[in-house]
C-alpha cells in the first residue's frame, strides 16, 4: 500500500520536473530574443532591420539547440532507464521492444514491472505467513493474529476459545507407512479443521503435529460438545479403518485480562495434561473470570 508520504514525494518529483521543462522551453524562447537584443547593442540598427529575417531564423535555430541539447541532459536517465527496462524485459520473455513513442512505452514496461514487483511481494508475504504443505497460517503468522484476536476480545469483553491439537501417533504414522502418508493425514485434519469453524474463527498449524483453533462466541456453556465433533472428524483419515489418529486436544477459554503469553501457556498446559490421562483426550483449562 502507499503512503501519503511516498505520494507527496512522487508529486513533488512531478513538480519539479515540471518546473524544468517550463524552463528549458521558455529558455528556447527567450534566448533568440536576447540575443538579437544584445546584437542590436552592438551593431548598426539600420543593418539589423534590414537583415531582421536571416537574424530571427539564426537566432532561433540557437534557441532550438540549446533547448536540445538541455533536454538531452535532463531526460538522459531516463532513457537510460528505458534501455535497462528493455533488457530486462527480453530477458523476462516479454517483449520489450520500444516504440516511436519511448516515453509511453517506457510508461507501459514499467507499469507492467510494477505489477510484478508487487505480485510478486504479496507472494512473498503469504508465503512468508503460510505453511506449504496445508496451506494455513504458520507459527509466526498465528501468534501475530492471536495479539490481535486478545486485545480485541479484551476490548469488546468477548469470549474466545483457544484450541490445541496433537496428534499423539504421529510419529509412528511416519515410521509404519512413510512420510508421504503423513502428509496426507496432515492436510486431510487441516482441511477437517478448516470446514468445522465459522467464519471469523481460524486455524493454524502450531508445529510439527500440531495445530491451532481460535473459536469465537462459541457455546462457552458446553464446549465439549464443540471439541468432540471436532475431534472425531479428525480422526478419520483417507486410509480409512487401516489407520486411525490419536487427536488430543487442550483448550483454555478467554474471558478476562489474560496476556497471550499466560493464554498459551494454559492451552499448552491443558494439552499436556490430555496426553497424559489417555489417547483421544480432551482437556479443558478453568478460564479467568470476566473482569467488568
Amino acid at each position: 500500500m502507499i503512503s501519503s508520504s511516498q505520494i507527496s514525494s512522487e508529486s513533488s518529483c512531478i513538480s519539479r520536473l515540471a518546473v524544468k521543462l517550463l524552463f528549458i522551453l521558455s529558455l528556447g524562447t527567450i534566448l533568440p530574443l536576447l540575443a538579437l537584443f544584445a546584437y542590436c547593442l552592438v551593431t548598426d540598427t539600420l543593418w539589423v532591420l534590414s537583415n531582421l529575417i536571416w537574424l530571427s531564423i539564426f537566432t532561433s535555430i540557437l534557441g532550438m539547440l540549446c533547448s536540445f541539447a538541455l533536454l538531452q541532459i535532463l531526460f538522459k536517465p531516463l532513457l537510460i532507464a528505458l534501455h535497462s527496462l528493455e533488457n530486462y524485459l527480453v530477458k523476462d520473455g516479454t517483449d520489450g521492444k520500444a516504440s516511436r513513442d519511448c516515453v509511453g512505452e517506457f510508461a507501459h514496461n514499467l507499469q507492467y514491472l510494477l505489477n510484478k514487483i508487487s505480485s510478486l511481494s504479496e507472494s512473498l508475504r503469504r508465503n512468508a505467513n503460510t505453511d506449504p504443505l496445508t496451506g494455513l497460517m504458520n507459527r509466526q503468522a498465528s501468534e501475530e493474529l492471536l495479539h490481535k484476536e486478545i486485545a480485541r476480545a479484551q476490548r469488546d469483553k468477548l469470549h474466545i476459545l483457544l484450541v490445541m491439537i496433537d496428534i499423539g501417533n504421529f510419529k509412528r504414522v511416519n515410521e509404519q507407512f512413510g512420510q508421504q502418508i503423513g502428509d496426507v493425514c496432515l492436510t486431510h485434519i487441516a482441511e477437517v479443521l478448516t470446514g468445522s469453524v465459522r467464519e471469523g474463527d481460524w486455524v493454524a498449524r502450531w508445529a510439527e503435529d500440531q495445530f491451532l483453533i481460535v473459536l469465537w462466541n462459541f457455546n462457552h456453556q458446553h464446549p465439549m460438545d464443540v471439541l468432540s465433533r471436532i475431534q472425531k472428524k479428525s480422526q478419520q483419515t483417507p486410509v480409512g479403518e487401516l489407520l486411525q489418529l490419536d487427536v488430543c486436544m487442550g483448550a483454555c477459554e478467554f474471558a478476562g485480562n489474560m496476556q497471550v503469553d499466560d493464554l498459551l501457556a494454559h492451552t499448552d498446559a491443558a494439552l499436556r495434561e490430555a496426553k497424559q490421562k489417555a489417547t483421544n483426550h480432551i482437556e479443558i483449562a478453568t478460564p479467568y473470570p470476566i473482569q467488568e
